[in-house]
């Protein structure tokens, strides 16, 4: 048995975390007591906790990974029994979320986009519906009818200047204009530099 400087009462040595520091290896405080303490301190000095842990997770990143490694590879079943204990017992919480989840896409399908475009571009849902016809369902550039891998709508690309959209876009082709930064010289310094290396290869390389 062992006495908790903070509650006063004596509990078996099972109660305590290690210490070994102290001479008999167990914290001065009980588990539920350090567990008290420690919630006070990090409310009370908030920034200075987070500031701490930051640093350490910057400083220790390879390490921290390791060991999050090493210990689900270790507890893989006590990780599946977890998993399995909390859905059996949350799961009308988890279904709420499910359903709030479908209801929350199910609104942003309606309502999320018109927002998002007339905030950002200045455009209608209707609007971008008239590009998209003009276009005849495909991305501007490279002419495909795919907006891209997971995405249901083409991008909106638009001048970074001035405003203005120029024409609707798939997720590879925007992602490619985004990485030259709008520069047309950059664009046409790219073009150049791929004529003059296919120019100066084998056009056997290039067959099929």
């Amino acid at each position: 048995m062992k006495t908790c400087s903070t509650c006063k009462r004596s509990k078996p040595a099972a109660e305590f975390h290690r210490c070994r520091t102290n001479h008999d290896g167990l914290n001065k405080r009980c588990k539920e007591c350090a567990r008290e303490f420690g919630r006070r301190h990090r409310a009370k000095h908030r920034q200075k906790v987070a500031k701490s842990k930051s640093e350490y997770a910057s400083a220790n990143a390879g390490k921290i990974r390791e060991y999050q490694r090493r210990w689900r590879a270790e507890n893989s079943e006590h990780r599946r029994q977890y998993s399995s204990n909390y859905q059996h017992k949350n799961r009308a919480k988890l279904n709420a979320q499910a359903r709030s989840r479908a209801n929350y896409k199910d609104y942003y399908e309606r309502n999320g986009r018109k927002c998002h475009y007339k905030k950002r571009y200045g455009i209608t849902v209707a609007e971008y519906n008239r590009l998209l016809e003009l276009q005849k369902g495909q991305c501007a550039i490279c002419k495909t009818d795919h907006p891209g891998k997971g995405k249901r709508h083409f991008h909106i690309d638009h001048d970074h200047l001035t405003g203005a959209v120029r024409g609707l876009l798939c997720a590879t082709c925007n992602l490619g204009l985004g990485s030259f930064r709008d520069d047309s010289a950059l664009l046409r310094d790219a073009m150049i530099y791929i004529m003059d290396a296919r120019s100066k290869s084998n056009p056997a390389d290039y067959e099929g």
